[in-house]
């Protein structure tokens, strides 16, 4: 068991102690939480850190297949111009530079105290990335049109890269168990087809 405490704690709910203390397992599971209420008591095996230990953040909007144009965007163009720049750029570096920044990205992002993902996907580039995070990953496959009769395709391409989601998670720890489902961009960005495909799947399938 080890036992930690820092200047301040803050749980998940609750006010922030001062000097609190967690009690965790051999496994590393937090088994309680304990308010000191400021007046800490020297006992030994006690782990003592400065500043604030906190639960791990949540990435809920990314979309780490794109970590390779970081920087390549310039600011204040306006939604249709910053659009306009993804469109332009997403493939000017190579599948295996693209992977790398990736990596580079998921890293960071565990450095930062980030512990779980939820990452927009449009191909599967990034899935042997997430196969090896640290990290749990939500894994949203986008699916965007609104031409009626290009819905079955773009469907069944979205399905595709779900497939390949469903691969790696079984590749990765069990206790991160990331998650796939099929979403669509938007309301106003993809066609009444297409989003009934998409809510028969919501509502029929569970992706795991």
């Amino acid at each position: 068991m080890r036992r930690i405490t820092a200047h301040y704690i803050f749980p998940v709910s609750g006010k922030p102690m001062k000097h609190g203390i967690i009690e965790l397992d051999d496994a590393g599971t937090i088994t309680k939480l304990i308010d000191t209420n400021g007046q800490l008591s020297e006992s030994a095996g006690l782990e003592h850190y400065s500043g604030v230990l906190v639960a791990g953040f949540v990435n809920a909007h990314c979309h780490l297949e794109l970590s390779h144009m970081l920087g390549v965007v310039p600011k204040s163009t306006g939604l249709p111009g910053f659009v306009g720049q993804i469109v332009d750029n997403r493939n000017t570096s190579d599948a295996v530079e693209q992977t790398k920044q990736a990596a580079n990205a998921d890293a960071q992002m565990y450095a930062s105290g980030i512990s779980a993902v939820g990452d927009i996907c449009n191909l599967p580039l990034t899935f042997t990335v997430k196969a090896k995070s640290q990290m749990h990953y939500s894994n949203f496959v986008e699916l965007i049109g609104i031409t009626e009769a290009m819905a079955n395709t773009i469907f069944v391409n979205g399905l595709e890269v779900i497939d390949e989601a469903k691969a790696y998670i079984k590749q990765k720890n069990r206790e991160l168990s990331d998650t796939v489902s099929a979403v669509p961009h938007a309301p106003y960005s993809v066609s009444g087809k297409l989003m009934k495909r998409i809510w028969a799947v919501a509502e029929n399938e569970q992706l795991s």
